[in-house]
């Protein structure tokens, strides 16, 4: 019953061994994650990572680079993947073009805005950033092939298409 609504709103996922363990691994490990922060070991990624910390390792021992830095090494491997994928396959179709751009433009803006925008004082755990960027670069890279594979598979019954290119602001946001 369940699947049969969901399978209304999105594509079957693709059978491909790869993207079955790319999403395993991402639900366990952002899974954990979450866990981690609700025990109060929090990952040290937002200017807010004092509250509460309880370091095992002194915070003078950690090896750190600027705030801005951080955020760099955050953000440029998802955008790096997502606009290798335009040149890997420079043709999709509309929903898989809409996709890999809507990913493109987010990580472009957020890197513009770590460049241009936002003023940054404070530093960053390198452990932290490696891990911030690995996820976003798996999880970008993943739903970029997923889609890659599942083009010319028949639409799902309700097109949300429309819904993002009318609310795409908020999903690039």
């Amino acid at each position: 019953m369940v699947l049969s609504v969901l399978l209304r709103f999105i594509y079957p996922p693709p059978s491909n061994q790869f993207v079955t363990a790319m999403s395993v691994i991402s639900l366990v490990s952002l899974g954990n994650a979450g866990i981690m922060e609700l025990k109060g070991k929090h990952m040290q990624y937002s200017k807010l990572w004092n509250f509460g910390v309880d370091q095992k390792i002194p915070a003078d021992k950690k090896a750190k680079v600027s705030s801005k830095t951080g955020m760099i090494i955050a953000y440029t491997p998802a955008f790096l993947a997502s606009v290798t994928s335009f040149v890997l396959v420079p043709v999709g179709d509309f929903r898989f073009d809409l996709l890999r751009s809507a990913i493109t433009i987010h990580f472009f803006k957020r890197i513009f805005e770590v460049l241009f925008v936002h003023k940054f004082s404070g530093w960053m755990d390198t452990e932290a950033a490696t891990a911030v960027s690995l996820s976003y670069f798996i999880n970008s890279a993943t739903t970029i092939y997923s889609h890659h594979l599942i083009q010319g598979l028949p639409e799902p019954q309700t097109d949300l298409k429309h819904c993002f290119v009318l609310d795409g602001k908020e999903l690039c946001n």
